[in-house]
């Protein structure tokens, strides 16, 4: 007897749900960052009954790119990793490239803020886009913008952004800090 897709992937539709909810996301953010027809679909992905739909695999490898989960941890594998390996790897980037950055020392908290999401896009796309940044920090996509260009970064802002990029937030505020790149994840 072939086992229904829908047995194989138990969790899957708490998993969309929850970090769909983390991102701060409703059903049409995610119906438009997805390409998806409806809203309807999305519902369906997340539906505990017998109207659940398991995405695609390619669908759900889009999912688990925009949420930086590993595969395993999206489909409810009870000891899968939650981060992805491009999160992973790309924050390891991230700390290795922020040692090496001059005149940090000498930068407002906003300015070390825009320089730590430039490296976090240049070392490691894969784990840190723009649009993926946005949304982590619960922002729409033009106040990031706004906020990336010229704004001060409030607090709030800097502390979301240190656990997004894995990195202790005190290096937005202390005079030398490579001293506190150490591994925060």
């Amino acid at each position: 007897m072939v086992a229904d897709d829908q047995d194989l992937v138990p969790m899957l539709p708490h998993r969309l749900k929850e970090l769909r909810l983390e991102m701060g996301w409703s059903l049409e953010d995610v119906v438009e960052r997805m390409g998806v027809a409806q809203r309807g679909v999305v519902s369906n992905w997340e539906a505990t009954n017998q109207r659940r739909r398991t995405p695609s695999l390619s669908m759900l490898l889009a999912l688990q790119r925009w949420y930086g989960v590993s595969l395993d941890y999206l489909i409810g594998h009870p000891e899968a990793e939650r981060d992805s390996p491009a999160v992973k790897a790309g924050r390891r980037a991230l700390r290795e490239a922020l040692r090496w950055v001059g005149g940090i020392d000498k930068l407002s908290p906003s300015d070390r803020a825009r320089v730590a999401v430039a490296e976090a896009v240049r070392v490691a796309p894969e784990a840190f886009f723009d649009d993926r940044i946005a949304a982590l920090l619960l922002m729409d996509s033009a106040d990031y913008a706004a906020l990336k260009a010229d704004r001060l970064w409030p607090d709030a802002a800097l502390e979301r952004l240190a656990q997004v990029l894995g990195i202790n937030r005190e290096w937005f505020f202390v005079p030398k800090p490579v001293n506190v790149l150490e591994h925060v994840d």
